[in-house]
């Protein structure tokens, strides 16, 4: 579970690092092709990679997640506390569920439209899961099983789109709230 949480992370910052790389590239105006090309078909490598790491299969342009939620200084340290096995405080799992309603304003009303109160652990889940956490980072950051994630996700997913809806199906879901 740490190994593929710390590859996640690995490919998220290296993702990040090269898109960067790529712009400071177009804003100097470098006019190497050789050296364009090559920044290309690594950013396009590790667009390939981290789709692999997600249930939906969909690259990071499609995770309808603006990039500086992503980049966001809070979720690179989660990303980093699960990378080490390591559980995130209360005041962190607050915010980032905060971070969520900040930029998805809509997203915690849909939830209790449709689900009703959601318990605070719930919470965390569901904001996790908005910001492209995978079920084995959520169960580090959460101190959980994954077992233990999974059954709650299984829980959540009828107790919020009703008792036929497929589990495999609940991130999606939640993502697109």
């Amino acid at each position: 579970m740490i190994i593929l949480n710390q590859e996640y992370t690995n490919t998220l910052i290296r993702y990040k690092q090269t898109k960067e790389e790529f712009a400071l590239i177009q804003e100097q105006n470098i006019s190497n092709g050789t050296l364009i090309k090559a920044k290309e078909r690594e950013i396009e490598n590790l667009r390939q990679l981290l789709s692999q790491f997600q249930p939906d299969k969909l690259p990071p342009e499609d995770w309808h997640l603006e990039e500086n939620v992503l980049n966001s200084v809070l979720v690179q340290k989660l990303h980093k506390y699960s990378s080490k096995g390591m559980h995130a405080s209360d005041e962190d799992l607050m915010e980032a569920v905060a971070l969520v309603n900040n930029h998805y304003p809509e997203f915690f009303p849909k939830l209790s439209d449709t689900a009703g109160p959601v318990s605070v652990g719930n919470r965390y889940i569901c904001a996790l899961i908005k910001l492209r956490f995978l079920p084995s980072e959520i169960a580090s950051l959460l101190d959980m099983t994954s077992q233990s994630v999974t059954n709650r996700r299984a829980r959540l997913c009828r107790k919020i789109f009703g008792p036929d809806c497929p589990t495999a199906d609940f991130d999606f879901r939640i993502r697109e709230l």
